[in-house]
């Protein structure tokens, strides 16, 4: 009798074991669910800052070129990049 009891009591323990593992896997899911969501907002913004600095060096560099063009092109001035020049109109 000693023995069913004992393998009674093992199969409860079993049965909570198994439980509170399931609740451990779904609090990781949930963890890997705001990891990967955290990870997609900081990439997103990283790309838009690496673009925004791409364009501000642009910029920076086009300076001078804008400032000779503006002297030859008369009026409000609207600029278009184009690969190897700027085409005021």
């Amino acid at each position: 009798m000693g023995g069913a009891q004992e393998s009674l009591e093992h199969a409860e323990h079993v049965e909570h074991a198994i439980g509170h593992n399931k609740q451990i896997a779904l609090l990781i899911a949930v963890i890997a669910l705001f990891l990967a969501l955290s990870e997609t907002f900081g990439k997103s913004a990283q790309t838009s800052a690496i673009s925004d600095n791409v364009e501000a060096s642009n910029l920076y560099q086009m300076g001078p070129l804008l400032a000779s063009v503006a002297a030859v092109c008369p009026g409000p001035l609207t600029f278009r990049f184009c690969r190897t020049r700027v085409v005021c109109s």
